[in-house]
């Protein structure tokens, strides 16, 4: 659905123009999902995400963002493609399941944001909550990187959405025509975000980590 009306016509041009993964890159996406689903947890998920990152930064595996896209400014090759195979396979099968998923998600973002007031702590407000999903739950914290180093000893999954202004570009701005001094509060946010799990069975584990840490935590 597109919302400008004024906008089918060029995005009907770009789809047009997709081109479909190849039988490499669709034996990989297979063994993404099938890793995610059954190599990847709590114990070892810092390590395959960095594992993962460096794959993507030397182009050696199918990344949301690859090596090409972070150094430079330029499209790549081939850039525009469809969904591949095993990618629409997993989605057709994770509709069934979608309303159970983000009803579990905002159940657990209300214990987060009723946990987050309860320390006044910034959280998301209640009226926020009808039209979002909570893939994750971002909190601001004074020193991401000892916060990290923390929830790694305790096997807490962090995401670093939006961890840069430009995410995932982290250096280099000037490429851009990016000038951090012009966006002061999105740097800002940008240096003390983290997303802590949504969609886990166990957000009591989170919560116990959020208190042991609450120092911590803006």
């Amino acid at each position: 659905t597109v919302n400008n009306s004024n906008l089918v016509e060029e995005l009907e041009k770009v789809n047009n123009t997709l081109l479909k993964p190849s039988l490499k890159e669709g034996m990989i996406l297979s063994a993404l999902i099938i890793a995610k689903e059954n190599i990847l947890n709590e114990s070892n998920y810092w390590r395959l995400r960095s594992f993962y990152r460096w794959l993507s930064k030397k182009n050696l595996i199918i990344g949301s963002s690859e090596g090409k896209e972070l150094n430079g400014v330029e499209m790549p090759k081939n850039y525009f493609k469809i969904m591949g195979n095993p990618q629409y396979k997993k989605g057709v099968k994770s509709i069934s399941s979608i309303r159970e998923s983000i009803k579990r998600r905002k159940k657990n973002a209300t214990l987060y944001s009723e946990f987050l007031a309860e320390n006044n702590k910034y959280h998301a407000e209640k009226g926020l909550f009808s039209d979002h999903s909570f893939l994750k739950y971002s909190i601001l914290v004074n020193n991401r990187p000892e916060f990290e180093r923390k929830a790694i000893a305790e096997q807490i999954e962090l995401g670093d959405w939006f961890c840069t202004p430009l995410y995932p570009v982290k250096s280099k701005f000037e490429l851009w025509n990016l000038k951090l001094e012009k966006i002061p509060n999105a740097y800002y946010l940008s240096q003390h975000i983290v997303n802590i799990p949504t969609d886990t069975d166990n957000p009591e584990k989170v919560l116990t980590f959020l208190n042991n840490n609450i120092n911590e935590i803006i």
